[in-house]
């Protein structure tokens, strides 16, 4: 049989009673850990619903911006359209004929001066030629 010493159960008493309270300690420890960790996972769990919902707010937004967009490139190419009608009526208008009206329509449309001066010119050549065409027609009879 083995002898046990009173010395030795006092002290592993103390240190059994040292560990048990080590062993409180970190177990008061590990649960304020859990607890902040349970926040932590709650927090970013809000927050992922968040960025979900901004993600389905940003989808929508582009949604509504393309709309817009393609609403834009409609509008620009029915624009353009309307642009070229007018010119084409403002080229069948005699530059001879023209009151302050088509004047100012032409400057509109065709934005600058110089595309005025063009076009009478271009209708001052195809007179000439016109002209020219007639007076040969003529000459030809003779």
């Amino acid at each position: 049989m083995t002898q046990v010493n009173t010395m030795n159960i006092a002290e592993l008493t103390g240190i059994g009673g040292a560990v048990i309270g080590d062993l409180e300690m970190y177990g008061v420890q590990l649960k304020d850990d859990l607890e902040m960790a349970e926040e932590t996972i709650m927090e970013m769990r809000e927050e992922i619903e968040w960025l979900k919902a901004n993600v389905k707010a940003a989808e929508k937004a582009k949604e509504l911006w393309m709309a817009d967009a393609l609403s834009a490139k409609k509008k620009i190419a029915d624009n353009s359209q309307a642009v070229t009608l007018v010119r084409n009526m403002l080229d069948e208008i005699d530059l001879e004929d023209d009151d302050e009206n088509t004047r100012e329509l032409r400057k509109i449309y065709w934005n600058e001066d110089d595309d005025i001066k063009q076009l009478k010119a271009e209708h001052a050549e195809a007179d000439e030629e016109s002209n020219t065409a007639a007076w040969n027609e003529m000459n030809v009879g003779i």
